[in-house]
């Protein structure tokens, strides 16, 4: 599960207070500024907001089991039901520390207006006290608010303790205002923390204005299902904005969220069925400072628009499916994040081939099996192939992101849509980022980012290609493809700066030239296969690929293989210098604070990555590739004199040599 950072209650009201003015500084410009735009001939097909499963998805080529909810199962008739009978309803009239109500079931005492029995109830004025509803457990409560002021402090404005379900409608053409201040002060047994507050299943419909402010709490919770499913809804929350435990369904409405926490969140510690986030329409827009909308289990957007205008990842959830919808993020962090909370450290990732070797030439590939050992972190990351993945089939998804782009801790899954990625500039992170696999049959993707991580998909079935560019280019810049006869296929406005284009279509053939443009910059290529372009990302660390070929600069000698991590996930590293465990951190010979991280590392070279190509002293001919500390043969030979013979090390004694070899 997510882990959460625990914020203190001043930090809390602070971000409550500048959160909306930074939204000016969070330098996310929106989808119409940044200019993405599709071939209409590439379209990818769209699924009927009816439902989230897509018909050209094939769970068993693979292996995910796609989620299928349709609408007539997220909500009942009486969901959306708004209207009334007013002589029906019973009518309770607030007059600032004082209500007044005939009806039987309604009880007022101590600034609190207690109901006892299903029915309608019809509320207007102002009131400085809470509503909580006791009925039977079988019993059906509806509150129609018709602009209602509620004001409280220290609990819930609204509290559902006992009923079978409560629905809260706001009356045609109405304005209501509910509001909470102070800190939550426990009155039973239940932990209230919200202005509005249900240990039962709530809906939220109407055709009226809902403003909803919590000072210290979520906006609304409910331990049960939430829904809403129509009504103008803004939401302003120290906490969450909108926390449904089973789940959070929206039909339609419009919905203005901003909280310290996430903007929408659900999550079930006992049901891991439960905790899911439903969108099937709507406009909502969210500006948050953690998730955008988070789901512990699964997020389903089916259709509407939904604009994350700040937040530090934008959508995530152990399963992410997208099937319809205009759908727009910009995150601090990661702007679409699948993970379950235990993202592996080795294995489960693409085998890449081994780097230049210290020594010598390159080496073997990696080796991501695991025979030995339980519960490896291939393993986990071998399940979570099936157990967390992302999977677009429809829609539009606009994403701006600091962090990974698209990101999946198992798999990525792209059938359909229109997808548009402003990625990161730091190398750490990518536009595609994944640990399992990444696929794509059908819609159009155009990610750019940095050049440090960038990947590819693993498989296509259509024309994907991954180009790196000369040189690193600027915020502004227009990127677009064409194909041989000049016509436009997808193209994007940069947001930040970038050095590799990541781009997808049904209308790139195998066998046909293209030409990628980024600002002055063209570069052609054909695609001979499918996949054009290689990842340079490391994925789920699946090995780190050959150590290469030990012995003297210049000539090779046979060398161990790395990356066999059979058994421990840390791996066996046969054939490294003796007592070497994986870490870096303190080994012999390198540098003290040296942890693996060879950027910018002391007594490296200075661009460095972890990526030997290219550099000082790749063949083992050149001066200077490292500071002299990876002398040594595996067999411990002095091969001082040889190498400097060659130039190689200078200043070495035998004996610092012979130590270095020893080790």
């Amino acid at each position: 599960m997510k882990k959460k950072y625990l914020v203190h209650r001043f930090s809390k009201t602070l971000a409550v207070v500048i959160l909306s003015a930074a939204m000016l500084l969070s330098g996310c410009t929106s989808a119409n500024e940044l200019g993405g735009t599709t071939s209409t001939g590439a379209e990818a097909q769209t699924q009927s907001s009816q439902q989230v499963s897509t018909a050209n998805y094939s769970a068993s080529s693979s292996g995910v089991e796609v989620t299928t909810l349709d609408i007539s199962d997220m909500f009942t008739e009486r969901d959306s039901k708004t209207d009334y009978n007013e002589s029906e309803c019973i009518l309770i009239t607030l007059n600032g520390d004082a209500a007044e109500c005939s009806g039987a079931g309604v009880t007022i005492k101590d600034g609190t207006i207690i109901i006892k029995e299903a029915g309608s109830y019809l509320l207007r004025g102002s009131y400085n006290g809470s509503i909580r509803i006791e009925a039977a457990e079988d019993a059906k409560v509806q509150l129609i608010l018709d602009n209602v002021t509620l004001k409280q402090t220290g609990t819930a404005a609204i509290y559902g303790k006992t009923a079978d379900k409560i629905f809260l409608t706001m009356a045609e053409g109405s304005s209501n205002q509910i509001s909470n201040t102070g800190e939550f002060q426990a009155i039973d047994e239940n932990n209230i923390d919200g202005a509005i507050y249900s240990k039962c299943d709530l809906t939220l419909n109407g055709n009226g204005t809902l403003t909803i402010s919590s000072e210290k709490g979520h906006g609304i919770v409910s331990k049960d299902d939430l829904k809403i499913t129509s009504g103008t809804y803004v939401v302003t929350a120290g906490d969450h904005g909108i926390s449904g435990k089973d789940s959070i369904r929206i039909l339609d409405g419009k919905l203005t969220i901003t909280s310290v926490e996430d903007g929408l969140h659900s999550g079930n510690d006992e049901d891991a069925d439960k905790g899911y986030v439903y969108i099937a329409g709507g406009i909502i827009t969210i500006m948050a400072n953690d998730d955008g909308i988070h789901g512990e289990s699964k997020v389903l957007i089916a259709g509407g628009t939904i604009d994350v205008q700040k937040c530090k990842e934008g959508i995530e959830a152990a399963v992410v499916e997208i099937a319809g919808g205009d759908i727009q993020v910009c995150a601090s962090d990661d702007g679409i994040n699948a993970t379950d909370g235990s993202a592996s450290t080795f294995g489960g990732g693409q085998n890449f081939k081994g780097g230049q070797g210290f020594y010598g030439s390159w080496g073997n590939e990696g080796n991501t099996n695991s025979s030995k050992g339980e519960d490896t972190d291939r393993e986990k990351t071998s399940n979570s192939i099936t157990n967390v993945y992302l999977l677009i089939s429809g829609g539009k998804v606009v994403v701006d992101a600091k962090g990974d782009g698209l990101d999946a801790n198992g798999a990525i899954y792209v059938t359909g849509g229109e997808i548009y990625v402003n990625g990161p500039e730091n190398s750490g992170n990518g536009a595609l980022d994944y640990d399992g696999k990444a696929e794509i049959t059908g819609g159009t993707l155009i990610a750019i980012g940095s050049n440090g991580m960038a990947m590819n998909f693993s498989s296509s079935t259509q024309g994907s290609a991954l180009v790196t560019l000369s040189s690193t280019h600027n915020a502004g810049e227009t990127v677009q493809l064409t194909d041989s006869k000049g016509n436009v296929i997808v193209s994007l406005t940069a947001s930040r700066k970038f050095a590799t284009v990541l781009v997808s279509s049904p209308l790139m053939k195998q066998g046909e030239t293209y030409t990628l443009t980024a600002g002055s910059e063209s570069k052609e290529f054909t695609l001979d296969q499918l996949l054009y372009g290689q990842s340079n990302g490391m994925g789920g660390m699946g090995g780190f690929g050959g150590r290469g070929n030990r012995g003297n600069f210049g000539t090779p000698n046979e060398g161990g293989q790395r990356g066999n991590f059979e058994g421990d996930p840390r791996g066996s590293f046969e054939g490294q210098p003796e007592g070497f465990d994986g870490s870096f951190e303190g080994a012999p010979n390198f540098p003290g604070d040296f942890d693996g991280n060879f950027e910018g590392a002391p007594n490296f070279p200075g661009g460095i990555n972890g990526n030997f190509e290219g550099m000082p002293g790749r063949k083992g001919s050149q001066e200077g590739s490292t500071d002299g500390s990876f002398e040594g043969n595996t067999d411990g030979k002095n091969n001082r004199q040889k190498n400097k013979e060659n130039g190689e090390t200078k200043g070495k004694t035998t004996e610092e040599t012979k130590s270095n070899d020893e080790t």
